[in-house]
């Protein structure tokens, strides 16, 4: 879900060290670096970002390209770190539409995560599927499109009604289940969707990307702004508080929900329009011990509101099965300046078997704690209707831990991955919103396609798609 602070036994919220946390309005920080560290010293790549997108483009440079170096900034607190972190691991096609391009990429990147990011590695993989939930008889229509189109991409889907689904997830409400008509489609479930667990998962990364010894280095360090070149045939450099480093061939800008921020305090005159394409969008995931008398649930399950954050833009004109949601929060959806919070149900056992319950979506810009325990009431009150004997509220719930972070919203719906125009040897991967472990292969196969030069194997399209704009 986003950048991973824990809050543990109540509601008070662990402060992350972030990669970026200056406003627009400061702009770049003013520092007097020592001498840059030159090419000849300097490592091939510098990835700035150790979230599961830094890490994964690096070892995929790694892997890919003997004897290339790769330096990655870990601007991170600690394991783990970004969206990842207080995600649910979710590995869905359930709520994407076939036919975009990002349907591609995450079914690419699907296909992937098996023996990723090495053979044998446990990274608390299940097989469980996904349930997507109609809320009414109109969204079940919706459901039985949504199983045709899905058909016709190869994913096998089974349209669910009321009793089929109270024999497939017991614990939901059945008072809820009973107010569809007898015959209309309840849910959507998707067997072949998996989850894994993120924060194994990115432990996973990085320890692959130590196996390749002195190729690789972590460096902790925090960077305030990029060093645009001057001279032509010059590469970006990377400043830090009290040093700048110089790569020999590029630098590859990972920085999640700081990516945006990052480039206009690099290049105010040329980049200011990327702190509103590339922005941080709050989340919150509650990570409770399993209620007693709650039956478990045997697939991920969300509601049909979750689906819309998924939409490419624009949506009409790629005939989504999903129709926008109305009410405040889906007002406010792309709507940066807007308080407003959007809810949405999603829940699922975790790998340690323990309940998690999202979601929320909110622009806050890069604070993790005003108003966070009156929003983890609000995706407790939701998930309420669905799942019964829950705590009443955050508060009281004993045993518990509230993941809050930033996911890396993107304006357009789709990440950006490629170079960034006007400044040879910056390469972009940012803008995964929710889905940074999902895309995290398939996306740093199309980095490292465009970084070494070689012809993207998803395709022209999906290429295309991905290249950075603003």
């Amino acid at each position: 879900m986003v950048t991973g602070a824990a809050l543990t036994g109540g509601p008070s919220p662990l402060r992350p060290r972030p990669m970026v946390r200056r406003s627009r309005a400061q702009g770049p920080r003013q520092r007097n670096p020592r001498t840059p560290t030159q090419c000849a010293t300097g490592p091939d790549i510098i990835v700035v970002g150790s979230g599961i997108t830094g890490l994964a483009i690096s070892l995929e440079l790694l892997r890919t390209a003997p004897g290339l170096t790769v330096t990655c900034l870990d601007g991170l607190a600690q394991l783990p770190g970004g969206a990842t972190g207080a995600g649910q691991g979710y590995l869905w096609l359930a709520h994407r539409t076939p036919g975009s391009p990002g349907w591609t990429l995450a079914q690419r990147s699907k296909e992937m995560w098996r023996g990723w990011p090495a053979p044998g590695v446990d990274v608390g993989w299940r097989g469980a599927g996904s349930t997507l939930l109609a809320a009414d008889a109109a969204g079940g229509v919706q459901l039985e499109r949504t199983a045709a189109a899905l058909a016709g991409a190869g994913v096998a889907a089974s349209v669910l009604g009321a009793r089929e689904l109270a024999a497939v997830e017991p614990a939901l409400a059945h008072d809820r289940l009973a107010a569809w008509p007898t015959g209309g489609a309840a849910a959507l479930l998707v067997a072949g969707d998996e989850q894994v667990d993120g924060r194994a998962a990115a432990a996973a990364l990085r320890a692959a990307c130590l196996r390749h010894g002195r190729r690789f280095a972590l460096v902790p360090g925090r960077v305030p702004r990029l060093g645009i070149p001057g001279v032509k045939g010059s590469v970006p450099s990377v400043v830090l508080e009290d040093e700048e480093l110089r790569p020999c061939k590029g630098v590859v800008l990972a920085a999640g929900a700081w990516s945006g921020a990052l480039l206009e305090a690099s290049w105010p005159d040329a980049w200011a329009a990327w702190a509103g394409e590339l922005a941080p969008r709050r989340g919150l995931l509650l990570d409770l011990p399993w209620p007693r008398g709650l039956p478990t649930l045997h697939t991920g399950t969300m509601e049909m509101e979750y689906a819309r954050h998924y939409l490419p833009r624009p949506a009409a004109t790629l005939g989504t099965p999903f129709p926008q949601a109305g009410g405040a929060g889906a007002a406010a959806d792309r709507n940066l300046a807007s308080p407003a919070v959007s809810i949405s149900f999603t829940a699922t056992r975790g790998a340690a078997g323990r309940l998690l319950l999202g979601s929320s979506r909110e622009f806050a810009g890069f604070d993790l704690e005003a108003g966070v325990p009156a929003v983890a009431d609000a995706v407790l009150d939701r998930a309420r209707a669905f799942l019964p004997g829950l705590p009443g509220s955050w508060a009281a719930a004993r045993g518990a831990e509230l993941r809050v972070g930033l996911r890396p919203y993107a304006e357009r719906g789709l990440p950006h991955i490629g170079p960034v125009p006007g400044c040879p040897g910056l390469w972009l991967a940012a803008g995964h919103e929710g889905s940074g472990l999902l895309l995290a292969p398939a996306g740093a196969e199309l980095a490292c396609d465009h970084i070494l030069g070689r012809r993207p194997r998803l395709g022209a399209e999906v290429a295309q798609a991905c290249m950075p704009a603003c």
